[in-house]
């Protein structure tokens, strides 16, 4: 009730349109959050106090001639204040400071690395230190550990002494069984129908038993298993393509279903879930659509050099076996591949690709260089000990 409360500010970046001024935007969601507080946008309790320099310098200088007369006093603080309020930046910058002198504030800035290009996100980094600075806010910058591992050393961040804090993503098969049991409670008791693969109209009492078989088909099996791995830690990654399985993946979702009532169990074909995850919503594979890329042909259009992202790959999954491997230099590679007449362009290719389809990354989560340390990922390791040795 007093305002003694820590204020969060949440702002997302992904409402920020490309080339949209970062600064304007950042003042704009910081104005909304003050109009939506209840402490924040009252006049007697805030706005009057972090204006109180101004007001009382109006007192004594320009309205001190109108002298007794307290109403025509109270218009002209009233126009003052509501200039100001349509002047976002100022009435921002006054409230938040006076906010911040009483109570903690955090501005908690999201999806930071949304825009590839070096230069804005420069921008968005500078925008959000120096409004958090001015105003005395705490500032909390999201993003990924590689946009991290790229911008630490650079002029914008390294100028401010901060705390880097890394979070563990959480367990896909949690985040499943989650919305599964979310989707579940809103389909509790609610009727549906569908028609079935042979024509047949399909009349259930209870819509949540279909979110029982697909909970049934996912959760601890092996296709539970491949949208783990595939997603490689990336939770949007992987609810995109549980949703794309769901939609694409029962081809006799009406057998399916009978089935599951029967016998209280379905297990869905390997092959029809493989074929949905990696085809998504297309009919052929392609592989600049599929989660999934193609590890049999390095996109070289030169017969020598096609088979060159299995061989690297491969390689790498091996040397990892051993007790004794922390990654394999570029410059390693390099040397490998020059003893089979290939050059720098084909490893600089490949190994980006490489890094590219999450099959490998490098161990400093830094950008592909040859002069970089490379190891395979979960899923370059399950591309190359299970994947391409399953006939499915």
């Amino acid at each position: 009730e007093d305002g003694r409360y820590a204020h969060w500010i949440y702002i997302d970046y992904r409402n920020l349109a490309p080339g949209e001024n970062s600064a304007e935007f950042l003042n704009k969601c910081i104005f909304n959050y003050i109009n939506a507080d209840t402490f924040l946008s009252n006049y007697d309790r805030c706005v009057k106090y972090a204006y109180k320099t101004e007001i009382e310098a109006l007192t004594r200088g320009p309205i001190a001639m109108l002298g007794s007369d307290k109403s025509e006093v109270n218009r002209t603080i009233a126009q003052y204040m509501l200039e100001e309020y349509k002047n976002i930046n100022t009435y921002v910058e006054n409230i938040i400071k006076y906010a911040s002198s009483n109570v903690p504030v955090f501005l908690v800035v999201d999806n930071v690395d949304q825009f590839e290009s070096d230069r804005y996100q420069s921008e968005l980094f500078s925008s959000a230190m120096a409004i958090s600075r001015r105003l005395g806010m705490n500032l909390v910058l999201s993003m990924r550990d590689g946009t991290y591992v790229k911008h630490k050393s650079s002029a914008v961040i390294d100028a401010f002494d901060f705390d880097p804090i890394y979070i563990d993503p959480p367990d896909i098969n949690t985040v499943l069984s989650r919305r599964f049991a979310v989707a579940k409670n809103i389909l509790s008791g609610v009727e549906k129908s569908f028609i079935g693969e042979n024509g047949a109209k399909i009349d259930l009492s209870d819509a949540s038993i279909i979110i029982d078989l697909i909970q049934s088909s996912v959760l601890g099996t092996e296709v539970g298993e491949l949208i783990d791995v595939m997603a490689t830690s990336d939770v949007r990654l992987a609810l995109r393509m549980t949703r794309e399985f769901l939609q694409f993946g029962y081809t006799q979702t009406g057998q399916a279903l009978k089935t599951f009532q029967a016998t209280g169990k379905y297990q869905m074909p390997k092959h029809e879930a493989l074929r949905a995850i990696m085809l998504g919503n297309k009919n052929i594979y392609n592989s600049a659509h599929s989660v999934i890329s193609n590890p049999f042909d390095a996109g070289l259009s030169r017969t020598e050099a096609q088979m060159m992202r299995i061989y690297v790959l491969n390689a790498l999954v091996n040397y990892s076996s051993m007790s004794t491997f922390s990654g394999l230099a570029g410059d390693d590679i390099l040397g490998a591949l020059k003893e089979i007449g290939l050059g720098d362009d084909v490893a600089d290719k490949v190994l980006k690709d490489l890094c590219q389809a999450r099959f490998i990354q490098t161990k400093s989560h830094a950008e592909a260089e040859l002069t970089s340390i490379f190891i395979p990922t979960r899923l370059g390791g399950y591309i190359v000990r299970s994947l391409i040795s399953n006939f499915t």
